[in-house]
């Protein structure tokens, strides 16, 4: 008593089911594209709204972007302490963009404590996924030592990974490799070439520094 006999019946349970499954999906993958479309109209507290729908449908990419919004004060009033537990929910859910986002949050303190060794161990989860932002992360920790050894010529591998993906921050610490010769030999055009691509593609912040960056350049000899 109780067991289901009916194969024909029990198939059409298992579709039935999956699909109620599939459609879930579907629609929370329809309002985390809605936020991202309002987000790029700088309708941050849009973005919000959506990812919070996405969020709640259980989402792990809307649950990491409502995350990021919680850091940067986008929409919602920051709190970095709760975006580290929305990182870390999607990350338990399989979300490379949150594995990079924590890597961020222990590199620089962002609502948990400055911990560079899982930093690193975030960064590198996200990066071998194939995430620029892990790339990059991963390469400022072989470039500075911080999490792992000092190794200028990974640091170096891994910006040449994130710039693939087209990484502006990368190529701008890679134009200071090439113009310092840390991890490469010392080469003034191709530093020249990798900090005016960064000018032309970065935002403001990135801009100036490119910008300080060229300056410099006139004044550096490659010995």
């Amino acid at each position: 008593m109780g067991n289901i006999k009916d194969s024909g019946l029990l198939v059409r349970i298992l579709l039935v089911t999956c699909l109620m499954g599939f459609s879930a999906q579907a629609v929370a993958d329809s309002l985390y594209q809605k936020g991202i479309q309002a987000f790029n109209r700088n309708n941050y507290q849009a973005a919000v709204n959506y990812w919070k729908q996405s969020a709640n449908k259980g989402d792990p990419d809307g649950i990491n972007a409502l995350g990021t919004m919680y850091t940067d004060g986008l929409g919602v009033k920051t709190d970095k302490v709760k975006a580290v537990k929305l990182y870390h929910l999607a990350a338990k859910k399989g979300s490379v963009k949150a594995y990079s986002n924590l890597g961020r949050s222990y590199y620089n303190g962002y609502g948990i404590e400055k911990n560079f060794s899982l930093a690193f161990q975030w960064y590198k989860k996200s990066a071998d996924a194939g995430n620029a932002f892990g790339q990059f992360g991963v390469a400022l920790a072989y470039e500075k030592g911080r999490g792992t050894e000092h190794n200028n010529k990974l640091a170096v591998k891994w910006y040449k990974k994130a710039i693939a993906q087209g990484h502006v921050g990368a190529k701008i610490n890679l134009g200071e490799m090439y113009r310092n010769g840390w991890g490469v030999r010392c080469d003034l055009i191709k530093a020249r070439q990798l900090h005016s691509e960064a000018y032309r593609e970065g935002n403001a912040e990135q801009r100036e520094t490119a910008a300080h960056n060229l300056g410099t350049l006139s004044h550096t000899i490659c010995f």
